[in-house]
C-alpha cells in the first residue's frame, strides 16, 4: 500500500538479461513497448542461442494503438529469426472481473505460454487464441497479408474464434522455413539441444 512502480532503467533491464544468461529457459517475453527493449531482448536470445548454446526464442510486443505501417517498421528493425513481433492488443477480463484492454506485448506473452505448452514443432498458425476480443480487427487478406510479409505475427477475428494468422518472426533476409516460422526453428533448437545432450 502507497508503493510505487519507480522507472525501470535500460540498465535494469540489462542486468535482468544478464541474470538470465544463468537460468535455461526457451522464451523470454519483455513487458515492455520500448523499441530498445526488444532490440536488447533479441539480442540476449540471439547470444544465449549461439554462443551459450541454450536456444531460446523471443516474441515482443508494440503499445496499444500502433499502426500496421509502424508495426511493418518495427519488424524490419528487428528482421531476427529468434524474434517475434506482435502489434494488436486484446480484450479480456482483469483481477476485478473488468473488461480491460491488455496491450500487446501481454498477447506475446498469451503466445509465448502457447508455444511453450505445446510440443517443440507445433506451429500456432490457425489456432485459435482465449480472449474476448481484438483492439481492432484486421481484413484477411488485405490487411493480413502485408503484414506477414512485412514480418509481423497476425492475428485475427474469425467467424470461428480469434485466430494466430500465420507464427512467423521478424526475419525478412530470405523465405527458409527454419528462420520464417517459428515452429521449424523451435523443432530445431530441441533437435540441437537433444544431440548435444547425447554426446
Amino acid at each position: 500500500s502507497g508503493g510505487s512502480d519507480g522507472i525501470i532503467t535500460n540498465t535494469e533491464w540489462s542486468n535482468a538479461y544478464s541474470t538470465l544468461q544463468t537460468v535455461d529457459v526457451q522464451w523470454v517475453v519483455p513487458i515492455s513497448s520500448d523499441p530498445s527493449i526488444h532490440a536488447m531482448n533479441d539480442s540476449h536470445c540471439k547470444f544465449a542461442s549461439d554462443i551459450m548454446q541454450k536456444e531460446r526464442r523471443g516474441i515482443v510486443g508494440m503499445a496499444v494503438g500502433t499502426t500496421d505501417l509502424a508495426a511493418v517498421t518495427a519488424a524490419k528493425a528487428l528482421n531476427s529469426d529468434r524474434t517475434s513481433l506482435v502489434h494488436l492488443g486484446f480484450y479480456d477480463y482483469d483481477a476485478n472481473g473488468t473488461l480491460t484492454l491488455f496491450p500487446p506485448y501481454i498477447l506475446a506473452a498469451l503466445l509465448a505460454g502457447a508455444f511453450a505448452g505445446s510440443s517443440p514443432g507445433t506451429a500456432l498458425t490457425n489456432k485459435s487464441i482465449k480472449v474476448r476480443g481484438l483492439e481492432r480487427d484486421l481484413r484477411n487478406p488485405t490487411d493480413t497479408d502485408q503484414l506477414i510479409n512485412g514480418g509481423v505475427l497476425a492475428v485475427e477475428n474469425t467467424e470461428t474464434g480469434y485466430k494466430v494468422v500465420q507464427s512467423i518472426t521478424t526475419w525478412l533476409t530470405n523465405d527458409n522455413y527454419n528462420r520464417v516460422e517459428v515452429s521449424v526453428g523451435v523443432a530445431l533448437d530441441y533437435v540441437a539441444r537433444t544431440v548435444r545432450n547425447w554426446i
